[in-house]
């Protein structure tokens, strides 16, 4: 291990002598100057831990020997401790506020000066670690491909690496300045994202931005960051360019769109034709000849089925579905989806019992898409709960919302699963065990309706115990009395 480097610049050749027997004396490797232009000069060369600096010095005095060291960035973390005689200790507050780290007399003992020297290495050891963690620290991110920008908690921009730098064109001297709203102030809904990304309820949002190469797509992540010990919190905020993949989702959906478009035609022919020969509109058919024709309809109905789903996915994914904004009545929708799968649950002998609040205030929402979303997971429900099995359907007020409640005691879902189960064309593996029927795209699309409406969707299930889906709704309408006549007041609850 290297010996600690001392620089003494003083004008006495006794003193820089004598000072450097003792310092070698103790382990430390010496170099000496004798005025403070040359003690600059052998800083530079020496590159000290600790500078012992004499005040009163031909040439170059030691107050400016220690502002100018203070004042360059490649010396100004090395330690300076000012030798003070006793005429000009008073002159103590000017050379702390020059820069010096402390002061020290001449005719100090030995010890010590060996202490304030040891305690001060210490001090550049930790000082130098420091720098070389936040070199670490900056190369990394400036190693990366994505822009990181952190904010203290003014919202100013304090740090932003190079891709951020490039990105939002921001030079280096107006860090501080510039703030969360200038980079987002190419966005469409600029106010809208500043929002969002002060929301502690929010983790990502997809912004769309006017950058130096053309419009581009970002998904943003950001999160609380802890910035002192007054308990402040800044913000650190990741931009992904997702232009590319929003690009490719873009083409895999219109092609899926159209390909599903494209089926449609030759499908109605199908089911049209069949109909007719399973009504006997083109001759007595045999009983086996019957039995062909209704597998080839179920078939065909099925195929059918995916395809509208498939336009369904499409149509959410390209935003191109618009919604039927009227007051619904949620208890009003279950009863009927209930009813009109009612006899599927009769022939497996399921018992369907509801726990539905009567008092539960309507939403603001499409009757048509909810009836679809609460058809889907009951359906789902039947599907994969056993013969003599039990479903409940419930719903509630939980504060500003409303919660509706599927529940069943089927063959659950495993734990691993339950992360993909409203990913598209995702079936999980004992529902194909069981073969049970399904397109892997009817949660998905539940999903896609309840997000569209503000809302949430969650499930949670054993595997072998059942699973209950949950979904969540704002946007209540309330009624109220008013002098014997009902008054409706239409409050958005968010």
């Amino acid at each position: 291990m290297p010996k600690p480097r001392i620089l003494i610049v003083d004008d006495s050749g006794y003193f820089r002598r004598v000072t450097s027997l003792i310092l070698k004396k103790h382990g430390f490797d010496v170099e000496t100057a004798e005025d403070g232009q040359d003690g600059c000069k052998k800083v530079f060369e020496f590159q000290p831990d600790v500078i012992l600096m004499d005040l009163i010095m031909p040439v170059m005095n030691g107050m400016s020997a220690v502002k100018f060291l203070k004042s360059n960035g490649q010396t100004k973390h090395i330690p300076i401790v000012v030798l003070t005689g006793e005429s000009i200790r008073d002159e103590k507050y000017k050379v702390l506020t020059a820069g010096a780290n402390d002061l020290l007399s001449k005719d100090a003992d030995e010890m010590e000066l060996i202490l304030r020297v040891k305690n001060l290495v210490q001090l550049k050891e930790l000082e130098d670690e420091l720098l070389r963690q936040r070199d670490k620290f900056s190369n990394i991110l400036n190693d990366l491909a994505e822009a990181v920008i952190i904010l203290d908690h003014n919202e100013k921009v304090i740090i932003a690496n190079a891709a951020a730098r490039n990105l939002f064109n921001i030079p280096t001297e107006l860090m501080g300045d510039i703030g969360v709203r200038d980079l987002v102030q190419s966005c469409g809904e600029a106010d809208e994202v500043v929002e969002q990304l002060r929301s502690d309820n929010v983790a990502k949002l997809m912004v769309d931005l006017d950058t130096p190469y053309g419009p581009r797509t970002f998904q943003v992540r950001f999160s609380s960051v802890f910035m002192s010990d007054e308990g402040e919190f800044g913000k650190a905020l990741i931009f992904w360019d997702v232009t590319q993949e929003k690009e490719i989702e873009k083409m895999k959906a219109d092609f899926h769109s159209m390909i599903a478009h494209d089926l449609r035609s030759p499908i109605t022919v199908i089911t049209g034709y069949t109909d007719l020969l399973l009504n006997n509109k083109a001759g007595e058919l045999s009983e086996l000849q019957m039995e062909f024709l209704q597998a080839i309809e179920d078939r065909t109905r099925a195929l059918r089925k995916l395809v509208d789903e498939s336009l369904n996915v499409s149509q959410f994914d390209n935003s191109k579905v618009s919604l039927d904004l009227n007051a619904v009545d949620l208890n009003h929708i279950i009863k009927d989806v209930a009813n009109s799968l009612g006899l599927i649950a009769t022939n497996k002998k399921i018992d369907v019992s509801f726990d539905l609040d009567p008092t539960l205030p309507a939403v603001k929402a499409d009757e048509g898409k909810l009836y679809k979303v609460f058809s889907n997971l009951y359906d789902n429900a039947l599907k994969y709960t056993r013969d003599e099995g039990a479903i409940r359907l419930s719903s509630r007020r939980c504060g500003d919302n409303v919660v509706v409640e599927i529940e069943d005691d089927g063959i659950g879902i495993d734990e691993e699963e339950m992360q993909y189960v409203f990913d598209r064309y995702k079936r999980m593996a004992t529902a194909k065990k069981r073969k049970i029927k399904g397109t892997g795209l009817g949660l998905a699309i539940v999903k896609q309706i309840v997000t569209a409406h503000g809302g949430r969707v969650w499930a949670e299930s054993a595997a072998g115990k059942g699973s209950t889906f949950f979904v969540e709704l704002g946007n209540l309408i309330f009624t109220k009395e008013k002098d014997g006549d009902t008054e409706k007041e239409e409050d958005a609850l968010v």
